[in-house]
């Protein structure tokens, strides 16, 4: 049976990296540089439907690495972010993609809109910090939250992420919210084969509560393409 990815659980670990899945029986082989023979059935442009073993395949094995726009070390443009995940659900879950905006070489995510958070000291001695939600306010560009001033807080994308082991994602915060004084707490790259959300701490260094607009972009993320990750003969399907 193939392994199945599962979504990392961060929420009880709110400024931890996010880590990529492991398989359960890790490639023995790693090839020589240079493109990869695609086995017969990964490569499905123009055929069916993928199945659940194709899925899962091409976590490990790039169906578009015949593709000449598709190099080692390029920024993925929209064009093709746009063909893995509607075609081979990879970067993120399509399901939820179409939320988010695509743009010319990355694609902006949004927040959750149930899921953002900040920690309070507990009165009590030896026991942890209360989690509180953050406040949710409502003005004429949609819902918002409420980050305080001076404050620490952790905020879900509404995204799920479904990157390969042959792919990278490099997000940061929008810029206009680094001009409210707003900072992103965290490094800029998703593994490879991270399945999951990502859970956004977030810095407000100044004296003023900030918003931040749940069905507005957020944060930005661009992908890029690994050199070579496997020899196709010793992938784990």
């Amino acid at each position: 049976m193939p392994a199945q990815p599962k979504e990392e659980n961060m929420e009880s670990e709110p400024g931890s990296q996010p880590t990529p899945i492991q398989p359960e029986a890790a490639p023995e082989t790693l090839a020589a540089a240079g493109t990869p023979e695609i086995p017969s059935g990964a490569q499905s442009q123009g055929s069916a439907s993928p199945g659940p073993e194709d899925l899962e395949k091409w976590l490990w094995i790039d169906p578009l690495a015949a593709d000449d726009r598709i190099k080692a070390g390029a920024v993925l443009l929209d064009d093709v972010i746009q063909e893995y995940v509607h075609k081979y659900n990879l970067l993120f879950d399509k399901d939820g993609f179409e939320e988010g905006k695509p743009k010319g070489g990355s694609y902006t995510m949004t927040p959750a809109p149930d899921s953002a958070w900040r920690f309070m000291p507990n009165q009590i001695p030896g026991e942890p910090d209360i989690k509180i939600p953050l406040e949710i306010g409502r003005d004429n560009l949609g819902d918002f939250y409420w980050v305080p001033r001076n404050s620490l807080v952790y905020i879900k994308l509404r995204q799920k992420l479904r990157l390969p082991f042959y792919i990278i994602g490099r997000h940061d915060l929008k810029i206009r919210y680094v001009y409210k004084g707003l900072l992103l707490g965290t490094g800029p790259q998703v593994d490879p084969g991270f399945v999951g959300h990502l859970f956004i701490p977030l810095h407000n260094f100044t004296t003023s509560n900030v918003k931040v607009h749940i069905k507005q972009s957020f944060v930005s993320i661009d992908f890029v393409r690994t050199t070579r990750f496997i020899d196709p003969s010793a992938a784990p399907f």
